[in-house]
């Protein structure tokens, strides 16, 4: 009998990435999608539930009415976003114990559930009492200035109705995501393609938002169809284990940065990034911020995407604060492949060609930018 994977958090870039994969895969003979929005992918069915605003006992019954009571597999993607931190994590905590209880009651022939968690495990909020030494590797110790964060309760969650239920239970931590989708604040090279394109439109020389410590300094991304591809692997390859992915090597902005200017043809300034003193324990240096400089742009905006008829809500899928965290962070972040390789994971992909590059051809297929 083939197995039936279920997608929680269809719609999001990872989501999206995972559908793809699974497709690919002719050992899932079923996609059940689980999201608020419509998905709409040949081949894959959809029940919608509202993860949020949902009991554990709706939840279930959303899955049993709509076939998924004969799912093998889990991939849980499943994410609300939050600038507070304490609220974050209820949020998210929430989220994911109502989904698992609701799927251990829904899904008796379940063997296999993955979560997708992230480096913020080592640095919740991008922050840290003291860093783990880099290499991240996934036993590092837990940080505890974000009371029940949720990473924590969710990989902990997991192991516990994991271990009561028999499932083979595994864990993903990427990075940087990289992948596109309408409608996801989520993703760093949505809200880059956005802020390049637009400051070349406006006349403006790409300025680098972070300082020159920042643009030189190494850290790790992790492309989207490149983590589904390990998440499957991984489901067949491990147990019981968290792993690090990343596209294999970290990547610096001083290559990646001329590569993005260069594929929209954007000017960039001379010194690229401003020689700026990054005092010690200092976690995030903005020298120009693309929050304020959206903020002064946001009447343009409407005007830019009429220009070239682009989805109307073009520039409302950026999240314009993600570059000035992404681009002001003076520290590198770079995690361990060691536990991956361990089970036989020999992959890497180029993080510009495979992941910026390409999310931006696809961005011109939605109409996100001018083709």
């Amino acid at each position: 009998m083939s197995e039936v994977a279920l997608v929680f958090g269809a719609t999001g870039i990872s989501g999206i990435a995972a559908i793809e994969a699974l497709k690919g895969d002719a050992t899932y003979g079923r996609i059940i999608a689980i999201s608020r929005r419509p998905v709409e992918v040949e081949g894959v069915e959809h029940v919608p539930i509202d993860l949020i605003n949902s009991s554990i006992e709706e939840i279930a019954g959303h899955l049993k009415n709509g076939g998924a009571g004969s799912a093998t597999h889990v991939f849980f993607y499943a994410y609300i976003d939050s600038e507070d931190l304490e609220e974050q994590s209820a949020i998210n905590n929430k989220l994911f114990s109502n989904s698992i209880h609701a799927i251990k009651d829904a899904c008796p022939r379940l063997t296999n559930f993955h979560l997708q968690t992230g480096y913020k495990y080592y640095m919740p909020g991008f922050a840290a009492e003291k860093f783990p030494p880099l290499p991240f590797r996934e036993d590092a110790h837990r940080q505890g200035h974000v009371r029940e964060f949720f990473y924590y309760f969710q990989e902990d969650v997991l192991k516990e109705v994991a271990e009561e239920c028999g499932w083979n239970w595994t864990v993903s931590r990427p990075c940087a995501i990289l992948g596109v989708s309408k409608g996801n604040w989520m993703s760093c090279a949505v809200s880059m393609a956005l802020y390049v394109f637009a400051s070349k439109e406006f006349g403006e020389e790409l300025t680098f938002p972070g300082p020159l410590a920042c643009y030189n300094i190494d850290y790790d991304n992790s492309t989207a169809s490149n983590n589904a591809a390990f998440q499957l692997y991984c489901v067949k390859h491990a147990r019981n284990r968290a792993f690090n992915i990343s596209d294999g090597k970290p990547s610096q902005f001083n290559t990646t940065w001329p590569k993005i200017a260069g594929y929209f043809g954007a000017k960039l300034p001379e010194p690229v990034a401003q020689d700026v003193e990054v005092k010690e324990g200092e976690q995030l240096k903005v020298v120009h911020s693309v929050k304020e400089w959206a903020e002064k742009h946001r009447e343009d905006f409407p005007k830019l995407a009429a220009k070239y008829s682009l989805d109307p809500k073009t520039f409302e899928y950026a999240n314009w604060s993600s570059l000035d965290i992404l681009a002001g962070m003076p520290f590198p972040i770079v995690g361990s492949l060691d536990a991956a390789r361990s089970i036989g994971w020999t992959k890497s992909v180029d993080t510009y060609e495979d992941g910026y590059a390409a999310c931006f051809d696809r961005m011109k297929e939605m109409n996100l930018l001018p083709k």
